[in-house]
């Protein structure tokens, strides 16, 4: 065991040792304590990027400050000596480097030299200890170390390999402890880390904690590295790119002067990028080689995340991430901006994508309720819009009323643009585009019962052109409505039924073609359980692309029509709940009232000009209403009439429709 005291460059003295031990110490002085810096800081500057708060003179080049081994303490004048850093992170990382400019002693337990040259040590220890502040020193240990001059043009070249390394010791009034299970530096310009940190608490900024219990660092690797640290440049060269290969934190804690704290259990980082997070997170400006790949974590996962804000909290138990990236918007995607300003969203953040998301349990907590989200699945996040969105289950549960959402998917979703708002305040959006959305449950409850049940709702919109889909569909399976949310006349009919609910079911189809021009509006129904069932059929006419491409610029332009009107209404016992409904208010018997209605349906028509069109309306009406089963009304004009005229006809004479519309009233 050999215990070699490194002398400062301005005043060596002899060694012990042989003249070869003295050769090697000297190299291994300078590469060791070069080494070291680089490692300790790395190490730190790879979990926390405090380069640019760390940089107190401009980077130089290698030439202009190479890095070599520690001078000698020079005396410092009280008057001109700076102030301590307040900041505990920085006064940590300067008191490391203050100990790293100390002359260190170095102990080697063996050493052997390699036939290529490479200098193997094993057993070695380097001790920096602060002479005029004792509680302050740094003890690095070290199992194996491969030392390797280069050759040739590169004989100035000198890598690293350390194995199996810990460094401890005590700086800013706190121990400092980093184990590394191998790092690897290529003539100090880029190197790789396996490192473990344990836990200790860190502050950037005046009443906000940082910190963690232990954080594990795999291929911490960087192409070049410029790094400084107080008023010294430890390695320069070119552009600064750390990319890990893993990084493991637990227990992190968060807590802020508002009094926003917030803890994670653990976080898992794989292929993540530090120093592109760090560009965006000070908004500097991302270089072209990096907004080409733009990779910021290959993979994440963060499990127990706890939030309290207030008197609220959040908790989310896991979320994984796969494929966040930097991907700068291409020139003609200005419209999601002006949405992300409505959402506040930092500009620097706006051209983040992610490939996927998992979410597995999420809850928050406040004054004005609970909600539970779980199993959440996104895709394809982007700053236009996103692939998929699948949520298992959430529910939100406020004072008096429980909302539970089930089976939820919306597919291919376009944010579109936002406008300035309306004179009431509203913001209006446009080109809002989903291609599939789905719920399999929305139901309500109250205090006195339940409310609503949606069941197996289906939403498509395809094939769109400009801000509006060619081909809609929509169906709900299952909505129930309970006496709590209908209107008196309504709820006194349900109740005449004897349901409990009212359900109802629809299907609305509607589809656009190009050459015609037209919107067909084909197998459209509404049904009501226990009531009845109505057919809607029709064809809207003069519908032009130009039309759906700039929907504000042309309508005015356009003279839509209709033809093809057809409405069949298929009755189910709705007609008789109403009578029945009526006649016990009014304290008669059905039958009776029966006849009294259908004695006035002549009066009802009586403003139709056309007689023979008032006869056959009143004899239609007044079969259904005496045996209810299916009623018709169809419109005879094979040509299109125009909404205009139609809508003018309802405002001002609608006794004259029959007659615009052609219009026939049958009963079966």
């Amino acid at each position: 065991m050999r215990s070699i005291l490194v002398p400062p460059l301005h005043g060596r003295r002899q060694a012990a040792t042989s003249a070869s031990a003295s050769r090697r110490a000297r190299v291994l002085a300078r590469s060791v304590r070069a080494g070291a810096s680089v490692l300790a800081i790395s190490a730190l500057v790879g979990l926390a990027p405090v380069q640019s708060a760390l940089a107190q003179t401009p980077s130089q080049s290698p030439a202009a400050q190479p890095v070599v081994a520690p001078t000698a303490p020079q005396p410092t004048d009280p008057q001109t000596t700076a102030p301590e850093p307040t900041d505990p992170l920085l006064t940590l990382l300067t008191d490391v480097d203050a100990l790293l400019r100390q002359t260190p002693s170095l102990t080697v337990g063996r050493s052997e030299r390699q036939p290529d040259g490479t200098l193997g040590l094993g057993s070695v220890m380097l001790r920096w200890e602060d002479p005029q502040r004792p509680a302050r020193s740094l003890v690095v240990t070290v199992e194996a170390i491969d030392v390797k001059p280069g050759s040739g043009a590169a004989a100035s070249r000198l890598d690293l390999a350390l194995s199996n390394a810990a460094l401890r010791g005590t700086a800013a009034g706190q121990p400092v402890s980093i184990a590394i299970a191998r790092a690897d530096f290529r003539s100090l310009t880029g190197f790789r880390l396996d490192a473990a940190l344990p836990g200790a608490p860190i502050s950037r900024h005046p009443g906000v904690d940082i910190g963690w219990s232990e954080a594990r660092i795999e291929g911490l690797a960087a192409e070049a590295v410029g790094m400084t640290v107080g008023a010294r440049t430890v390695a320069t060269s070119g552009v600064v790119r750390r990319v890990v290969q893993s990084l493991v934190a637990e227990a992190l804690t968060h807590r802020t002067p508002d009094g926003t704290q917030t803890g994670i259990d653990r976080v898992t980082l794989q292929g993540f990028d530090v120093d592109l997070l760090q560009r965006l997170a000070d908004g500097a400006p991302v270089p072209v080689d990096r907004a080409k790949s733009g990779v910021l974590v290959a993979k994440a996962e963060i499990e127990g995340v706890e939030q309290e804000i207030g008197d609220s909290s959040t908790r989310l138990d896991r979320i994984r991430l796969n494929a966040l990236a930097h991907k700068p918007r291409l020139s003609g995607d200005a419209g999601a901006a002006s949405l992300a300003d409505r959402l506040n969203i930092p500009v620097r953040f706006r051209d983040l994508a992610l490939e996927s998301a998992d979410l597995a349990t999420m809850t928050f907590k406040g004054s004005v309720g609970t909600i539970v989200a779980s199993d959440m699945a996104l895709k394809g996040l982007a700053y236009t819009g996103f692939d998929s969105l699948a949520v298992a289950r959430v529910v939100v549960d406020e004072p008096g009323t429980k909302l539970t959402l089930e089976r939820f998917q919306a597919d291919d979703v376009d944010f579109g643009n936002s406008t300035e708002p309306a004179g009431d305040g509203q913001i209006l959006y446009s080109g809002f585009k989903v291609e599939k959305l789905v719920v399999g449950r929305l139901a309500s409850e109250g205090p006195t019962g339940p409310g609503f049940d949606l069941a197996d709702a289906d939403l498509s919109m395809r094939y769109p052109v400009g801000n509006f889909p060619t081909i809609f569909r929509a169906s709900v399976g299952r909505l129930s409505l309970w006496p709590t949310l209908l209107p008196d006349g309504l709820r006194s009919v349900l109740t005449a039924s004897g349901r409990d609910a009212l359900t109802a079911s629809a299907t609305l189809n509607l589809s656009w073609q190009d050459v015609q021009e037209e919107i067909s509006i084909d197998g459209t129904e509404f049904r009501v359980d226990g009531f009845g069932d109505l057919a809607i059929g029709a064809v809207l006419t003069g519908i032009p692309r130009g039309l759906l491409e700039d929907y504000a610029g042309m309508v005015g332009e356009v003279r839509p029509g209709l033809r093809n009107l057809s409405l069949l209404y298929t009755d189910k016992g709705l007609t008789v709940a109403i009578i029945d409904s009526i006649a016990a208010d009014a304290g008669l018997d059905s039958r009776t009232l029966k006849e009294r209605i259908i004695s006035t349906v002549p009066f009802v028509f009586e403003s139709i000009p056309d007689k023979i069109t008032r006869s056959r309306f009143a004899f239609a009406l007044a079969s259904f209403i005496n045996n209810p089963s299916t009623l018709r009304l169809m419109s005879g004009r094979s040509e299109p009439v125009a909404l205009e005229a139609i809508r003018d006809k309802l405002e001002t004479a609608p006794q004259d429709l029959p007659d615009l519309l052609r219009l026939e009233l049958t009963a079966q």
